[in-house]
């Protein structure tokens, strides 16, 4: 019985040494104001609420200033935020053109939260805002799948009576890439 000859292997490798790795298996993460069901929605101590769906989706009607939501009897904000479906969430950032949040907590799926209630539970993750207009990383494992966060805005980076909040914006992706509310009932 004889040997089989030697097979020669050629290196394929060095054709793609140099190339970066492909993006295609990292999410891309978006702002997730399309996602929200702004008519469930809540914020409460602002002196005026009627912002709230700018402040979320960061539009502001053409030749005015941008509209805020600035706290009413002190520092503190209660956002209640419903998606219309399940989200991930991967970062969350505010502006404000002065008195910027500073202490944040967050609550992940816990709805029709009160002052009462953020004071006795255990935030899902605490944030603190430092500088103005940034995104601030989530603890990603613990926001994969979101139905609703409520973001209690303890005090500001001012130290001053009124909180101002410009714009809230959540950066992450939907779960289902379906919304859910663009569905017609059949039948």
């Amino acid at each position: 019985m004889e040997a089989a000859p030697p097979v020669k292997v050629q290196k394929h490798a060095h054709e793609h040494e140099h190339e970066p790795p492909k993006a295609a298996n990292k999410p891309a993460f978006d702002d997730l104001a399309e996602h929200i069901d702004f008519g469930k929605c809540s914020v409460l101590n602002a002196a005026d609420a009627g912002a709230l769906k700018e402040v979320l989706c960061g539009v502001k009607q053409e030749g005015q200033s941008a509209t805020s939501i600035k706290s009413d009897c002190d520092e503190q904000l209660l956002f209640g935020v419903v998606f219309a479906q399940p989200v991930r969430l991967q970062s969350i950032g505010f502006s404000a053109p002065s008195a910027m949040p500073r202490t944040v907590k967050l609550f992940a799926n816990k709805d029709n939260m009160a002052f009462d209630d953020v004071e006795g539970l255990a935030p899902t993750q605490v944030v603190t805002v430092a500088g103005g207009g940034t995104q601030i990383p989530l603890q990603f494992v613990k926001f994969q799948n979101v139905n609703s966060i409520t973001v209690f805005v303890e005090d500001n980076q001012d130290d001053e009576d009124v909180t101002c909040v410009e714009r809230l914006k959540f950066v992450g992706d939907a779960l289902h890439k379906t919304n859910m509310n663009d569905l017609k009932k059949c039948g």
